[in-house]
């Protein structure tokens, strides 16, 4: 396994988990874990006609449910290393096969992505939709963040949006005049509500004591209603942050609880939450969940054969970390 591997991982239907992950390669790989004999195996995810992953590329995962269907797809998101540009894989539950995402050519002619280690992707379709919708967020190459919304419709049609500046202008309408989202946003689901936080400079010219972590209510359709919630912390507080940037779903309520690293030196991510009592080598970190009243997972990588799950207890408020080994006959 790639050293600092980016990690995303999402849950199905039926508890089962998957974790994607980077080998040293370059080639992606997955671990699969069933909730009915409770034990984690490896695969190849599998790639028809999509180029190559770019070394150390970020990854972003997201299961994609729909009426009248029986079984999901998994839409998996990357940079390719011919030309930094966004690849999509849409790999079916049932057959595992992997193809191009639909109509996705269509933005790569701009969708071309930076160094920055962040893509996120959220599904804004669930088993009750009969179109296909996600939100996409990734990092240009002038280092600034992009939010793209994608629409299909069961009759073909579709359309490609770009939503960046009404995100911006719902800081701008909450006194935050000209600031701008940055680094990094991770967006979530909970009960048909959408939720989304970013780190944002208040200034983008600024070079300290400038970044605050937005927090956004949105709904997206044909036109688009954006909301600035709340914000968080003192700029100092996050001025060096070191992403990643993660989100926790809280028992009680279907509010959701981030976490971060508060520097590239940290040695446990921070925030509302205790800290997971981990040794932290890597900074990279995938999140998933059953459902917003049941368990939270958090991936972090320790060494080249080994990742941690950290499951959050909500009744006992502490992680409990477990290992998953990962074959490294394969490299």
């Amino acid at each position: 396994m790639m050293d600092n591997t980016s990690l995303s991982a999402t849950t199905l239907p039926n508890f089962d988990r998957q974790l994607y992950f980077q080998k040293n390669s370059g080639s992606l790989h997955r671990m699969n874990y069933s909730s009915q004999i409770g034990l984690w195996q490896t695969s190849d995810v599998p790639r028809q006609d999509v180029p190559e992953p770019r070394i150390s590329t970020p990854l972003a995962a997201s299961y994609i449910e729909r009426s009248g269907e029986s079984d999901g797809t998994f839409y998996l998101v990357f940079v390719s290393s011919a030309n930094d540009t966004l690849e999509c894989l849409s790999i079916n539950l049932t057959t595992n096969n992997g193809e191009p995402c639909s109509d996705w050519s269509e933005i790569q002619t701009f969708a071309t992505v930076s160094e920055s280690s962040q893509i996120s992707v959220i599904s804004l379709t669930n088993k009750y939709s009969a179109f296909t919708s996600y939100l996409i967020v990734y990092e240009d190459l002038s280092k600034k963040l992009v939010v793209l919304y994608y629409f299909a419709s069961q009759r073909g049609d579709h359309t490609w949006r770009d939503e960046t500046d009404k995100f911006n202008a719902a800081l701008s309408s909450d006194g935050h005049t000209g600031a701008r989202i940055s680094t990094e946003c991770k967006a979530i689901m909970i009960e048909d509500a959408y939720s989304m936080y970013c780190f944002a400079d208040l200034d983008p010219n600024a070079t300290s004591d400038n970044r605050i972590l937005a927090y956004f209510k949105f709904q997206i359709d044909n036109s688009t209603t954006t909301s600035l919630s709340n914000t968080f912390g003192n700029p100092e507080d996050f001025s060096n942050t070191s992403s990643e940037l993660i989100l926790i779903p809280q028992q009680s309520s279907i509010n959701e609880l981030p976490m971060w690293f508060k520097d590239s030196t940290s040695e446990v991510p921070v925030g509302s939450l205790p800290s997971p009592n981990s040794s932290f080598p890597n900074h990279r970190l995938a999140s998933t969940y059953a459902n917003a009243t049941s368990d939270v997972y958090l991936y972090h990588q320790a060494s080249e054969s080994l990742l941690v799950e950290e499951w959050w207890n909500h009744t006992g408020r502490i992680w409990i970390p477990r290992n998953v080994t990962i074959d490294t006959s394969s490299r």
